[in-house]
């Protein structure tokens, strides 16, 4: 049995973190970093053409979404290690994808005659770093994945060594949901939704869009909180229109404020379900 049999989700992946893959100039400061600690995710507004337009940046911390999605197979793991110690390969992305092969694993919910290798850092994509991955389900349905980080800027260089997982989810396939998350508002439950990692979608029926807004910097008057507390129970006035000052205030700390309550706008990704 591997030596890394008996270590956690979260000891394997903060190990993939700090990797040293050759090609990261911060490398030392990275072994001082406790990513347990971090935000899981982050919400920013962007000013740019010298702040004539604006952009909402949703960051999700990849090592708590991996955690939240992904279980260490340890026995998987060492199968693979053993594969290319025996056919002389090197633990690389490319002979991840023939240990699978050799296994005879599937696509998604088991279509399709070969694995996945996806990268994930195409347009849309909210991770704070890039991942990238073989995916397969085995003959019973279960999916997993030898998954890699790019610890690095170079490009295709810089990934760490593939790790075997276990998918997380009711179907197997929480690890493509990436470009999925919500920005919300803790105080009124007011929230915008993306499936693609650019359009957020309000809740409301007739809502704006997040993009929709205008956004100031001066600070702004608020429904009264009882109207308010009428879109959380509309119990009497259900036609009731949600209250909106059409809006969104950006205060000298960066944090962007709900148009209904002015409560503080939060980014939060979506669990495996």
């Amino acid at each position: 049995m591997s030596s890394i049999a008996t270590e956690t989700t979260a000891e394997v992946l903060e190990r993939m973190f700090k990797e040293h893959t050759g090609y990261c100039s911060n490398w030392e400061q990275n072994q001082k970093r406790h990513y347990e600690s971090d935000p899981e995710t982050t919400l920013e507004v962007d000013w740019v053409n010298e702040g004539e337009e604006f952009d909402f940046i949703v960051t999700i911390n990849t090592y708590h979404w991996l955690k939240d999605r992904l279980e260490y197979n340890p026995d998987l793991n060492e199968r693979y290690r053993a594969y290319c110690r025996e056919e002389g390969y090197r633990l690389g992305a490319d002979f991840a994808k023939e240990f699978v092969k050799s296994l005879g694993g599937k696509g998604i919910h088991g279509d399709g005659k070969f694995p996945l290798q996806c990268t994930e850092d195409e347009g849309g994509d909210l991770l704070s770093r890039v991942i990238r991955f073989v995916y397969w389900t085995d003959e019973e349905g279960d999916a997993h994945v030898l998954l890699q980080t790019r610890n690095s800027s170079y490009g295709s260089r810089g990934y760490c060594t593939p790790v075997a997982f276990d998918v997380d989810g009711a179907d197997g396939t929480a690890i493509f949901d990436n470009k999925h998350a919500s920005v919300s508002c803790a105080k009124c439950c007011r929230h915008w939704d993306t499936l693609d990692g650019v359009s957020w979608v309000s809740s409301e029926p007739d809502g704006r869009d997040l993009q929709e807004y205008a956004v100031t910097e001066e600070g702004r008057e608020y429904p009264t909180p009882d109207a308010v507390g009428q879109l959380l129970f509309p119990i009497d006035l259900p036609e009731r229109p949600v209250p909106d000052i059409g809006v969104i205030w950006v205060d000298e700390d960066g944090k962007a404020h709900c148009p209904t309550c002015g409560g503080v706008l939060e980014a939060w990704f979506w669990p495996a379900g």
